[in-house]
């Protein structure tokens, strides 16, 4: 596949970042670190961290609230 692409230069580029990526295996996308929910073996858009979910959703909440106050 890569022969096709850009020869050598392009395998030996793509060998040494795939480390840094996982690929999910329900919906099969490539996601590096900061897109993985370790403790599911999932991406986050399969597996949300729920505590950093659940305070975005209080976030929101607190600003939708306090827009309602103003007016």
């Amino acid at each position: 596949m890569y022969d096709d692409l850009g020869g050598p230069a392009l395998k030996k580029a793509a060998d040494e970042i795939m480390p840094l990526f996982r690929k999910c295996p329900r919906d099969h996308q490539w996601v590096d670190e900061s897109c993985w929910n370790e403790q599911r073996g999932l991406c986050l858009g399969c597996a949300p961290k729920l505590a950093a979910e659940m305070e975005a959703r209080r976030t929101r909440r607190g600003l939708w609230g306090a827009c309602a106050d103003a007016w």
